[in-house]
């Protein structure tokens, strides 16, 4: 196991620490994340769901305002009044109307242009219950004692289709645990359009090797990797992007 900083390189993008203003952290759990966001002079309320999870917490981060909360209720926040929501490896326990229903209360509680920062179980996770188990809903299953969500770029595209500007979304191996786990690494900002992912947010390792094109499906278009030549033809499109979709290899044309 290893530190696993992965907020380090988002704080520019959260900004500077407000007296004002706490940064929300959902499924805290022993505090990690919360003691690396206090060392950097942010206020930090962080939420678990047992008294037990909390009292780890505190141990590890004791500045940290703590709150026992059900992410299955509302979050008693006002409309509006948080800059950022951490949710590491917390929202794929649920089934998905509640999985929804999550995503919608944290972006009412964030400012315009508030982030939510989140890492969620990759459907490549076989380390930690993407395959081997029972499945018991689509791209769910029963991991022990847990339901477990696993996410695939059509899932987040659905989970976050309204009200967000996608700012980054990577697939990832971490190693926050005994074995590699694989996660997607989202961040977004409160906003009224579609989600989009940009092109220049792409994984660089995808736009390294070869050019890519914009692949219409439906009313989405998507990024995939292709030949020079399909390159040119589709620079053509002034799509914005959705998601990157590696593994698509032939272009549909209009």
């Amino acid at each position: 196991m290893n530190a696993d900083l992965w907020l380090r390189r988002w704080l520019r993008r959260i900004g500077a620490p407000s007296s004002a203003a706490p940064i929300l952290e959902l499924g805290c759990g022993d505090g990690r994340d919360t003691a690396y966001l206090l060392s950097k002079g942010y206020r930090v309320i962080a939420t678990e769901l047992t008294h037990e999870r909390l009292a780890a917490c505190a141990r590890r981060a004791p500045g940290a305002v703590l709150l026992q909360h059900d992410l299955r209720r509302p979050l008693p926040f006002a409309d509006r009044s948080l800059p950022a929501v951490i949710a590491s490896l917390c929202l794929h326990y649920f089934e998905w109307e509640q999985t929804l229903a999550i995503v919608t209360d944290i972006r009412r509680c964030l400012t315009g242009g508030g982030l939510l920062l989140c890492r969620l179980n990759s459907t490549q996770d076989v380390n930690f219950g993407a395959s081997g188990h029972d499945q018991i809903a689509p791209s769910t299953y029963q991991v022990g004692a847990r339901r477990k969500r696993f996410f695939d770029v059509i899932a987040l595209d659905a989970l976050f289709d309204t009200g967000w500007q996608c700012l980054s979304a990577q697939e990832m191996t971490i190693h926050r645990y005994r074995q590699p786990k694989v996660v997607w690494e989202v961040v977004l900002a409160k906003g009224r359009s579609l989600c989009r992912v940009p092109s220049s947010l792409i994984r660089p390792e995808l736009g390294a090797a070869m050019p890519h094109y914009r692949k219409l499906v439906g009313e989405k278009c998507y990024l995939s990797p292709c030949s020079p030549e399909d390159a040119a033809y589709w620079a053509k499109w002034e799509n914005d992007l959705a998601v990157a979709i590696p593994w698509a290899t032939k272009p549909i044309r209009p």
